[in-house]
């Protein structure tokens, strides 16, 4: 499985949000967001919890991401690279 940010980054592709976007529906700012992407910063547990709700809630079309919820586990526990 791809680390939770690689997922996050397609969650958003196919979700056709901007960052600006995705930060509202996570109630934080495009600067956290951005800076947890680029590997600045670690989720933090809130960030998590909205990232696994968001990533698991329906697209208006009623489609449902195939490679989702992004479980805040996975934030606390990256997966290790072989």
């Amino acid at each position: 499985m791809a680390p939770a940010r690689d997922r996050l980054a397609s969650f958003m592709e196919w979700r056709g949000w901007s960052q600006t976007e995705t930060a509202k529906a996570l109630g934080v700012h495009q600067t956290t967001l951005s800076k947890i992407l680029l590997r600045q910063r670690g989720a933090g547990l809130d960030v998590a919890a909205g990232l696994e709700r968001v990533t698991a809630q329906r697209r208006e079309d009623g489609a449902v991401w195939p490679d989702g919820p992004i479980r805040a586990a996975e934030w606390a526990h990256p997966p290790t690279v072989a």
